[in-house]
């Protein structure tokens, strides 16, 4: 994934390193492209800090708010690994 790529470019340029292991990284927003990049940061072992705008759009909408608890349960299955 290209924004997982940039992460670790960023890190080497500015950290000296691509390890990104204990780095806190901020991601805003959970649908396919953060959710993915969640899964893959956390693989790397970076400390992940993460929000959604959409926590508060009626059900009826996409994204909904139930698809984004689902989405949370998700990653955090998938953190818990």
């Amino acid at each position: 994934m290209g924004v997982f790529a940039g992460i670790r470019t960023a890190a080497m340029a500015r950290l000296g390193s691509d390890n990104l292991e204990g780095l806190r990284v901020a991601i805003q927003g959970l649908g396919n492209v953060g959710f993915a990049l969640a899964e893959q940061l956390h693989a790397a072992g970076a400390e992940l800090l993460v929000s959604d705008i959409d926590t508060f759009i009626p059900v009826a909408h996409a994204p909904s708010a139930k698809a984004l608890r689902m989405n949370m349960r998700r990653l955090l299955r998938a953190l818990s690994r």
